[in-house]
């Protein structure tokens, strides 16, 4: 019997064990904000966030001398959450993705507005949006299991350390500064550092319609947010959309186009992160977290003079930051214009015939003729059926 408890108790023991390392995998690691993609890879189709560095640990989660420095919940339902969303443009798609994610600190002003730009998924939404002006709507299922945040308003009491491998390379950095080394340093350890992340599984069931069949819907959906609008793309009159007033409406729930494929995150027994905050890196070279700087000089990591130079070190890193965008050539996002030309139905019409104004177009082709009513072959002139009956061509 006291062997099947103590059993019982390893086996616990070991799940709990094994379930914090899980919940402490995300938190105090580096992020890359141009390279990273909530939506995942397009290798695995969804999967872990291709910017999280979970390799590159920079803030110390956990420690024998120190209490646990994250707080940790778990939820033992499921808080589901489903929406709905649509991009039709680059800027739109970042739009979608910045709605899980925050993140703020110095230079991280110049970095939000290039989010995401050098994954391989902003890459294909710019090929469908952009390039091939297509529509495409997300149908997104959350299930929330829990958050994990790193506890920083502990960090000047209980002196919360930074990584060993991260003073290292911190310390190694020039005084002056150098772009060069700087952009390297940026490359491994990310821009930024994960502060909170929340964990769950995530389903995103993704459509694709071009804009012309999903303008066509709307408008015969009621066309909510439709306007007419001037000369587009060489015809003389165009009907656009008021993205904004259109996604309050009904109409925007509705499905659109054909399934294209489905992404996954996280499982109910491994979730993944479904939310993250971030800060930028220049967090990390506050001296808040370098308290302990006589472990780092004993141990060989840093040499004593290093600590004078950090808050020069820090101010070159903020200068990095504002510089990465542009160093790494990242794209500036952008939304083409939600409108189609207005022209002529498909099919063939009788109207009434114009001195002028009449569409001259190749594509028109144009049959002359009248119509009269015959009030003695085809019906009565004195009942109430008025046929047209005859067609005569000049």
């Amino acid at each position: 019997m006291l062997k099947l408890l103590s059993g019982l108790f390893l086996a616990t023991w070991l799940g709990i064990a094994r379930s914090q390392q899980e919940d402490l995998h995300y938190i105090g690691v580096g992020y890359n904000m141009l390279t990273g993609n909530p939506d995942g890879s397009l290798v695995t189709n969804g999967g872990v966030d291709p910017g999280l560095l979970y390799t590159r640990k920079i803030l110390e989660v956990t420690g024998h001398d120190s209490p646990m420095r994250v707080q940790i919940e778990h939820r033992h339902s499921c808080a589901q959450q489903n929406t709905t969303s649509m991009y039709f443009g680059t800027k739109s798609y970042q739009d979608k993705l910045k709605m899980n994610f925050k993140s703020s600190g110095g230079g991280n002003f110049g970095l939000a507005s290039f989010s995401f730009t050098l994954s391989a998924r902003y890459q294909e939404a710019h090929n469908q949006t952009n390039v091939e002006r297509n529509v495409i709507q997300d149908q997104q299922s959350v299930c929330n299991l829990g958050r994990v945040r790193y506890m920083s308003e502990l960090a000047r009491a209980q002196k919360f350390p930074i990584t060993p491998s991260f003073a290292a390379t911190v310390c190694s950095l020039p005084v002056t500064y150098n772009q060069s080394e700087y952009m390297d340093f940026l490359d491994h350890w990310g821009t930024h550092v994960t502060t909170e992340v929340e964990l769950g599984v995530k389903r995103i069931s993704r459509s694709r319609t071009s804009l012309t069949k999903f303008m066509n819907q709307v408008m015969h959906s009621g066309g909510f947010g439709m306007e007419v609008g001037g000369s587009y793309a060489g015809f003389s009159a165009s009907v656009g959309m008021d993205f904004d007033k259109f996604k309050q409406s009904d109409t925007f729930r509705q499905n659109y186009g054909s399934h294209q494929y489905t992404l996954q995150s996280g499982s109910d027994s491994l979730p993944e992160p479904i939310s993250l905050k971030l800060e930028t890196i220049d967090l990390a070279l506050d001296p808040v977290y370098w308290q302990r700087y006589d472990e780092l000089v004993a141990s060989g990591i840093c040499a004593s003079d290093d600590q004078q130079h950090l808050q020069t070190r820090k101010s070159n890193l903020e200068r990095a930051l504002t510089e990465y965008a542009a160093y790494k050539m990242a794209p500036t996002p952008s939304d083409p214009d939600l409108k189609i030309p207005l022209v002529w139905p498909k099919g063939t019409y009788g109207l009434m015939m114009t001195i002028y104004g009449c569409p001259s177009h190749e594509s028109f082709t144009w049959h002359q003729g009248y119509v009269i009513q015959d009030t003695e072959g085809c019906t009565s002139a004195f009942t109430q059926r008025k046929t047209l009956c005859r067609f005569h061509p000049w």
